[in-house]
């Protein structure tokens, strides 16, 4: 009955869809039966020609995932000179820490060696400090600033135990420099700028414990500064491994007073950003 009511060509339709599913569902059964691991994909990877080019860069690389605790701080100074007018900082705030790592590479097989970061870092502080005779009060009027950095870097390192028989159990010692893009983004009142007596004063009574902080932000002039361009780090480094575990242990200066001096051409204001910080990451094998 059916030949009879329906044409040559829609059987002809019926009968080849009907073979390609048959088709794909062998093949789709083929693909699940020969699928591979996450650590079998990982050398099929490493192994392929289309990453043969940066296979020697990556290959002994790591992923380096952790918490950093810090100060960043952020003097305003009026253009071209050295008087501050404005200043940030005066606590210490929680950032998460993200790096890629290199392999190492040692020098004629002794303990010396190097290898290259590509690193972002970021702090923030909502505290504005006025000072008076020498000592720093911190307060909160509602300003803040925020500085990260994405940044290459080069360590020079002393490992000891990572280039003998057991080059999964080692401690190094590393010192590093860093240059990338830097930006600072905030705002800040100028309590620091004598020549706004009437703002000066309401801060140093407050620095005295006499005034309030609503006659500080009343009387003061505010700006506002979004800022990017060079920013460089400095920092020294331990790391510690064990077979599987992989520890490292930073203390790290960021300085992006290049980047604010770069583009505070505009402005009435030059920004010293920087900040100080120390971090504990885990290092995961990647290749």
């Amino acid at each position: 009955m059916l030949k009879k009511l329906t044409p040559p060509f829609v059987l002809l339709l019926l009968t080849s869809t009907a073979g390609y599913a048959a088709q794909e569902s062998s093949l789709s059964d083929d693909i699940v039966n020969q699928a591979l691991s996450c650590a079998d994909l990982v050398d099929k990877i490493r192994d392929s020609d289309c990453i043969a080019p940066v296979a020697d860069f990556l290959k002994g690389g790591n992923l380096s995932l952790g918490a950093t605790m810090g100060a960043f701080s952020v003097n305003l100074k009026v253009k071209n000179e050295k008087t501050v007018v404005g200043k940030m900082g005066g606590e210490n705030s929680w950032a998460p820490h993200y790096s890629i790592n290199t392999r190492p590479r040692h020098f004629d097989g002794s303990n010396f060696g190097y290898d290259y970061s590509f690193t972002y870092e970021q702090s923030a502080t909502t505290s504005q400090v006025i000072t008076r005779g020498g000592k720093d009060k911190a307060i909160d009027l509602g300003t803040y600033a925020i500085g990260s950095i994405i940044a290459t870097q080069v360590n020079l390192f002393y490992s000891i135990g990572a280039n003998d028989d057991s080059p999964a159990k080692y401690f190094t010692l590393a010192i590093g420099v860093g240059l990338g893009y830097g930006s600072v983004k905030g705002n800040t009142y100028l309590t620091e700028d004598e020549t706004n007596t009437v703002c000066y004063d309401a801060a140093t009574k407050y620095h005295e414990g006499t005034g309030s902080i609503e006659a500080v932000s009343q009387s003061c002039k505010k700006t506002a500064y979004d800022l990017w361009g060079l920013g460089g780090s400095g920092r020294v480094m331990i790391n510690y491994r064990n077979n599987a575990y992989n520890f490292r242990f930073e203390l790290t200066n960021v300085n992006l007073g290049a980047a604010a001096k770069l583009v505070t051409g505009k402005s009435d204001y030059d920004l010293s950003p920087s900040s100080f910080s120390f971090t504990a990451a885990y290092l995961f094998d990647v290749f």
